[in-house]
């Protein structure tokens, strides 16, 4: 079996803001056994998410696992401030599909998924929601 994408594994990935100055992202795992394995792999790293943005890692301003909902949530400063010129995505809903196509491997080490633009892995999230063992960005 090939390595899952981080959208294979979960219900929800999703964005929104934290305030004007940070985004936060939340992943919300499927199950038990395919959250051990995230959590494990070591993947989510500063390092990692930094990479997947284009950011320099002190701009991911913490990574968090929880337990009791078999969640990450990862938090990001802004480039620009919510609403500010040059800001293109006012509520921080769209900024979650990076995140969504890092590989989930065995052995710790991530990538991005190619082909990297957002469209595409947009496209990939809507077949494995119409086959139905794909995520859903919609709030609980």
């Amino acid at each position: 079996m090939s390595d899952p994408f981080l959208y294979e594994l979960a219900d929800i990935v999703r964005s929104k803001n934290a305030g004007p100055f940070l985004v936060t992202l939340d992943v919300f795992i499927r199950g038990e056994a395919d959250y051990a394995h995230v959590k494990s792999s070591e993947v989510i790293t500063k390092a990692a998410i930094a990479a997947a943005y284009g950011i320099d890692e002190d701009h991911v301003v913490g990574i968090y696992f929880w337990d009791p909902a078999r969640a990450v949530k990862i938090t990001l400063r802004r480039a620009v401030s919510s609403g500010a010129a040059g800001d293109d995505d006012v509520y921080g809903a769209a900024m979650h599909m990076p995140l969504m196509n890092l590989v989930i491997s065995e052995n710790g080490a991530s990538r991005r998924a190619e082909p990297t633009e957002p469209g595409l892995a947009r496209a990939a999230g809507e077949a494995a929601r119409a086959r139905g063992d794909g995520p859903t960005d919609a709030a609980p």
